[in-house]
């Protein structure tokens, strides 16, 4: 076990203002679905088959307006797409020494007084593939990238529950969650999803008790960006020509049959309701 806390904090400039998201889990990820078809339809009002990194950047940052949101926009071309978090990590001695050097010294409670590290998220990264031109022409991708990027601003907790998870365990430890997180979401696994659950169940026993509920929560809140960002895509997809016809199939089929996305949520959600009620029976 790590001799260093660690402590996350998100920047005003990595989420939505709380009054601006104030409302059920529904009416935020609604909220995320809107800001996320407004910016497709920047794009297609562009009428271009294809965008630079600083012209879908200014869309964006168009449908975020009045918010001052820390995002940049780039080109990867080992995948389709990614979000990334932009962190700066800090080693703080003790908490008098994090005190003086950010906040004077005004009394901050609960902090440690043992070295910690302070791990400020301050913004996010879009990673699109560009074409053979180094624009992003694969629209329907950026748009999942969009959404997963307004599902962390409307929902700031699923921004730090990757790190929460994974500060304080062993190497191990880490090694295991990572395993069930590439078994989850690999959508090209041949395993068949009784195989898959047995392993994840096998897997959580590796985990510590009291790492069990914050593992299984930022596994669920994942499914749930996954699921969200592709019925996005189909949305979209769905208001095109009949062209797209082949795509949406194909989609639909992905996350049915083959990613199983929905199936392993409800699974997840039945692990940790188990795990609640062990937890609330000790």
């Amino acid at each position: 076990m790590s001799m260093v806390s660690f402590i996350n904090v998100i920047s005003h400039r990595a989420k939505f203002p709380l009054s601006y998201t104030k409302g059920s889990e529904k009416q935020r990820n609604k909220m995320a679905a809107n800001l996320t078809q407004k910016v497709y339809d920047g794009i297609k009002e562009s009428s271009s088959n294809s965008l630079s990194t600083e012209q879908l950047h200014n869309i964006i940052a168009q449908v975020l307006s009045p918010h001052d949101i820390n995002f940049v926009v780039t080109t990867n071309p080992k995948s389709l797409g990614n979000l990334a978090d932009i962190i700066d990590v800090k080693l703080y001695s003790n908490s008098i020494d994090y005190i003086i050097k950010n906040f004077g010294k005004k009394n901050i409670p609960n902090l440690p007084n043992k070295p910690f590290v302070l791990a400020f998220l301050e913004g996010f990264e879009l990673k699109i593939k560009p074409n053979k031109n180094g624009q992003i022409s694969d629209f329907y991708t950026a748009i999942h990238e969009v959404r997963h990027f307004f599902d962390h601003l409307c929902n700031p907790k699923i921004s730090v529950m990757r790190r929460n998870v994974v500060a304080n365990m062993t190497d191990e430890q880490v090694k295991k969650y990572c395993e069930m997180n590439d078994l989850i979401f690999d959508i090209n696994t041949t395993k068949d999803f009784s195989t898959i659950k047995d392993t994840v169940t096998k897997d959580l026993e590796i985990i510590p008790q009291e790492f069990r509920t914050d593992v299984l929560q930022g596994i669920r809140n994942r499914l749930k960006t996954e699921i969200n960002a592709y019925h996005q895509e189909l949305r979209i997809k769905s208001k095109t020509p009949i062209s797209q016809f082949r795509a949406i199939v194909s989609d639909i089929n992905l996350l049915r049959n083959q990613a199983k996305f929905k199936s392993k949520l409800k699974f997840i959600n039945k692990l940790l309701k188990e795990h609640l009620q062990k937890e609330r029976g000790m």
